[in-house]
Order: structure tokens, then C-alpha cells, then sequence
């Protein structure tokens, strides 16, 4: 009986190793400690029983922490279209943190990228219309769910246009340095956030127009 107990536990931390999910991982390692932890106690092993018992509190408590945050939560409604459309494949709880990062602006018929400028922001738009405009051509019409220098975030390229908000225009932007960081805090979620906004690029490619400066014509333009 006892063999069965140590090999059950030790079984089972082997397959948590091969788990993706780390919120699975630890149940899973939980679960080969605890088997561990009877097997010792049963042979009076005490130090062991206790680095298992060790063990499961650190494994339980990082269950509690990752429960929480894959608890849905609740999405404004005046923000449901852009989580449905856009943000769907974060979790409610990691839109809202992410959301969270960026700060709310406005702008009314100014310039808020130059051509040839390196972008420092990844921005949103809320409401209104930015233009993407150059050499006096308007290339792109940009309004609600749009991003604006998203190749400016993934490439770190200077943009190749103007970006001219026309009346107002109410955006939200997160600082591209911070996002960047995210590869060291939480790389899941910005993968994440780079597949939504590779996804958005393409959209805009096969979607918009953009102008070709050799023939006048309109042919691609990235901010």
C-alpha cells in the first residue's frame, strides 16, 4: 500500500510537467504531494511530510491566485463591442487589466503622428475619425475599433504617413515601452496582444486603400 501511495505521487508531478495549463499543473501537483505526504507520514518520514506539506500550501495558494484571475468579470457596456470584436480571445479579467494600462485622450483636428516619427503609443479609437494622410492624400479612414500605430508597436518603425484626427476624436493609447515589457511580467498576454493587433493590420491590408508614392496610385502606407 505504501509503494502505491509514493509511486501515485511521484506519477503524478511527472505528468504535471508535461501540462501547458498552469493553473492544471499545480492542481495536478497538489494532488501528487498530497499523495507523497501520506506515504511519509505512514513511514514516519516527517522531514519529507513536511517539504510536501510545504509544497502544497505554495501550489494551493497559487491555485487560489489563478482562479481569480480567470474569474470572468464584468465588461462595461459602452466597451461589449470592442471586447467582442477585438479583444474576444483575452479573457474578461485580462481585457480589463489590459485596458487598464492604456490612458484615456482626446484630440480635435490636430496631428497626433508625424511622418517619418517613431511612435511612442499604440492607441485605440473610441470615437470620431483620425485620416491617414500623405504627401496631401488622404490614404485610410480610421473611426471606432481602429488601431493607429500598430506597425510603429511590432516593427518599431518610423511611421511612413501623418495621422490627423478630424473634429474630435476620443482614443485611448498605451505606452509602447510598457508593452513591450510585458514579455518579462506576463508574455502570455502579450502574445496575445500582438496576434489581435497582427490580425487588425492584415484586416487593414486587404480592406483599405493606402497610397503608392512611385505611381501616385494607392498602394500600401503604415503608421
Amino acid at each position: 500500500m505504501e509503494s502505491i501511495f509514493v509511486n501515485t505521487g511521484y506519477g503524478l508531478m511527472l505528468i504535471a510537467l508535461a501540462v501547458r495549463d498552469i493553473f492544471w499543473l499545480r492542481v495536478i501537483l497538489v494532488f501528487g504531494h498530497s499523495f507523497v505526504l501520506v506515504y511519509s507520514f505512514t513511514t514516519g518520514n516527517y522531514w519529507v511530510a513536511f517539504w510536501n506539506a510545504f509544497f502544497i500550501i505554495i501550489n494551493a495558494l497559487r491555485i487560489l491566485l489563478l482562479w481569480a484571475e480567470k474569474r470572468p468579470c464584468h465588461i462595461p457596456e459602452h466597451l461589449e463591442d470592442l471586447y467582442k470584436n477585438i479583444f474576444s480571445s483575452l479573457h474578461s479579467r485580462e481585457f480589463q487589466d489590459f485596458w487598464n494600462m492604456g490612458q484615456l485622450k482626446e484630440a480635435c483636428d490636430e496631428t497626433i503622428i508625424h511622418n517619418g516619427q517613431k511612435t511612442t503609443a499604440l492607441s485605440l479609437i473610441l470615437s470620431g475619425q483620425f485620416d491617414v494622410v500623405q504627401d496631401e492624400k488622404t490614404a485610410a479612414q480610421l473611426g471606432r475599433g481602429k488601431f493607429v500605430a500598430e506597425m510603429g508597436f511590432l516593427t518599431g518603425d518610423a511611421a511612413s504617413a501623418d495621422v490627423i484626427a478630424r473634429g474630435n476624436v476620443d482614443y485611448i493609447s498605451w505606452d509602447i515601452t510598457m508593452l513591450r515589457s510585458l514579455e518579462q511580467t506576463n508574455s502570455n498576454l502579450q502574445i496575445k496582444i500582438q496576434n489581435i493587433i497582427g490580425k487588425d493590420l492584415i484586416m487593414k491590408v486587404k480592406g483599405k486603400p493606402f497610397l503608392d508614392l512611385d505611381s501616385g496610385e494607392l498602394g500600401p502606407v503604415y503608421v
